[in-house]
């Protein structure tokens, strides 16, 4: 009997141990285990792009190389396709709201972010866009060749306040990337009409403007070199139809 209960015991850990992920998500700035739920509540005073940002830690602790896939699921959008966006960064990409799936390559024991300032692990971002709703995302992060080896997490937006006029230009741009920066940045977008006209206004922290990148409908990103401006900050900001959409920062470090 005993000899029984051993081998189920020893069956159960096998399992265990079997079941256990390959990835280990931990919190960016505070190097805490990554919950399973994030809620955010917040208002439509604040008008800051992103109103809210995680950034996660993604580290393969298996002992061979993975190429990740990070998932994203829209599990409610109570104002519709483009009320809130929801959208995110990894390995050396932003993304538009309207990308759901990309692949990274991580070497066995090896983290995204590595270091370097150049690339992300899970940056996950999001805007209200001054509409009232509760929204909620979830990002899985799994072997690409097995799908049971994941992990998920799950981040809830409750946005109070009074909701005001959309910026109905459905522009979106991404955070420039990387960031700090050398001698190039790169910018991914949708433009959402042929008849918009949009660009990136790149300002010192004087106000002076230094450079304009405009943004062609037919295209998704746009690549800018910025090797002639010097170290240090700058504010850029996403100019649609005449209107400032969103202003965000940029270091130039060499």
């Amino acid at each position: 009997m005993k000899k029984s209960l051993l081998i189920i015991a020893s069956v159960a850990l096998a399992s265990f141990v079997n079941a256990q992920s390959s990835f280990q998500i931990t919190e960016l700035n505070s190097g805490n285990p990554a919950m399973n739920h994030y809620v955010h509540n917040t208002d439509t005073t604040n008008m800051n792009s992103p109103m809210e940002l995680d950034e996660f830690k993604i580290k393969n602790v298996s002992s061979s190389s993975k190429k990740v896939c990070i998932k994203k699921i829209i599990l409610n959008n109570a104002g519709g396709s483009g009320a809130h966006n929801m959208y995110y960064c990894f390995n050396l990409n932003c993304y538009t709201p309207f990308v759901y799936y990309s692949y990274a390559t991580i070497a066995a024991g090896s983290a995204l972010p590595s270091g370097s300032g150049l690339d992300y692990g899970l940056r996950a971002e999001f805007d209200a866009n001054m509409y009232v709703a509760n929204s909620v995302v979830r990002y899985s992060i799994y072997d690409s060749l097995n799908h049971a080896d994941s992990l998920n997490i799950t981040i809830s937006y409750n946005v109070s306040g009074v909701s005001g006029i959309k910026n109905n230009t459905n522009v979106f741009v991404s955070n420039v990337a990387p960031n700090p920066a050398t001698n190039v940045v790169n910018f991914t977008y949708e433009l959402g009409s042929a008849n918009t006209d949009a660009s990136i206004k790149i300002y010192n922290t004087l106000g002076n403007l230094v450079k304009t990148i405009s943004l062609n409908p037919a295209l998704k990103n746009t690549q800018v070199d910025v090797s002639t401006l010097e170290e240090g900050f700058y504010f850029y900001s996403v100019v649609a139809n005449g209107k400032a959409i969103s202003t965000k920062r940029l270091v130039i470090a060499r």
